[in-house]
């Protein structure tokens, strides 16, 4: 059987739609993959960015508490030696004051031996 030229023409016609349907299939599904491809980078990027505050904000965190943590001991250290030197000063003040005591006692003993040297002159003469 003698196909016409029409025919030939519509199988022709019909190859050629069926290669660019296939083309277009390989397209889309090179296309899809290629977008779940990139999907995927995209993920792991905003992971790893995720990953690199989360460890930021850890160190952050942990240079906070390291610190807090300083700035407490320095206060109390810097309490206890404020308190030592208060201690230190109450010593001194409290030294001079006995020692002001016994100066002024040493001094009135004298007035009073002079005092009585000076009735026991006249007292004598």
């Amino acid at each position: 059987m003698k196909l016409t030229r029409s025919q030939k023409l519509d199988i022709k016609a019909e190859k050629r739609r069926r290669v660019r349907a296939r083309a277009r299939k390989r397209a889309r599904v090179w296309y899809d993959q290629r977008q779940r491809a990139w999907r995927r980078q995209r993920q792991v990027e905003r992971v790893k960015e995720f990953n690199v505050d989360r460890r930021k904000r850890i160190r952050d965190w942990e240079k906070q508490k390291e610190q807090i943590k300083n700035d407490k001991l320095r206060r109390q250290r810097d309490a206890k030696i404020a308190k030592s030197e208060r201690h230190k000063h109450q010593e001194k003040d409290r030294e001079n004051r006995i020692q002001a005591r016994h100066d002024e006692r040493a001094k009135e003993r004298e007035k009073e031996a002079a005092r009585t040297a000076s009735t026991k002159e006249a007292g004598l003469t």
